[in-house]
């Protein structure tokens, strides 16, 4: 079992992340990536995010929501616009961000394990 401070931790840490860019996230997968979502294609987007995240629950893959709502934005977009509305530019530097942020996440992780171990063990 996780222990609550961590989950605490964790839930403040995503928390203050929501507070401080949440919504810049909000705009560019709203506005910038494909700018003419309106109520339909916002229902397709949110339905097919659902369906995607339910199914991977159900198989157990870890998955992440921005990730699947940025893809049903993208794809979406470019379906309908042939491809002319998307900013492609913009998603190339998104897919680039994911690809980078594990590593980073993995550096990060190492260099907190390292501090924060010996103060835990004492």
């Amino acid at each position: 079992d996780t222990p609550v401070w961590v989950m605490a931790t964790a839930g403040f840490a995503v928390a203050i992340g929501v507070i401080t860019f949440g919504g810049r996230v909000i705009n560019t997968i709203g506005k910038e990536i494909s700018p003419n979502i309106d109520f339909h294609r916002g229902w397709c987007i949110e339905f097919s995010t659902t369906i995607t995240v339910v199914i991977a629950t159900i198989l157990k893959y870890p998955v992440s929501t921005t990730h699947c709502k940025v893809g049903a934005v993208v794809f979406l977009g470019a379906y309908v616009s042939r491809g002319k509305e998307v900013d492609w530019k913009l998603f190339g530097k998104i897919i680039l961000t994911w690809v980078l942020t594990l590593p980073m996440a993995m550096v990060i992780a190492m260099l907190g394990f390292v501090i924060v171990r010996p103060i835990i063990k004492g």
